[in-house]
């Protein structure tokens, strides 16, 4: 009984190999290549928009980092942040800019 189960999956075997042979030269050799210009063009834009998604990420981080640190410093205020925010952005003004050193 094993050897007659041995035998079919061997012909199962041989008859895939042949048709994945005989299926494969069907296929031209162009069609390998458009297949993988376009999956590569693909990959490209797709790790394109990944990076710029990320980097734009981190800074929109950086900048929060840097308010949380100037609210945290007491050089700025979170309720002048909140009135900014809602008012618009501030007339400019000529003083100098102010530098707090410790």
């Amino acid at each position: 009984m094993t050897s007659a189960a041995e035998s079919i999956t061997e012909s199962l075997h041989r008859s895939a190999r042949q048709v994945t042979r005989i299926v494969s030269g069907l296929v031209p050799v162009s069609d390998y290549i458009c297949s993988r210009i376009i999956l590569t063009t693909g990959f490209l834009i797709f790790s394109l928009a990944v990076l710029y998604v990320v980097s734009r990420r981190i800074g929109l981080l950086t900048l929060q980092r840097k308010l949380a640190d100037a609210i945290r410093s007491g050089s700025v205020s979170a309720g002048d942040m909140l009135g900014k925010v809602q008012e618009g952005p501030a007339p400019t003004t000529n003083a100098p800019p102010m530098y707090d050193e410790l």
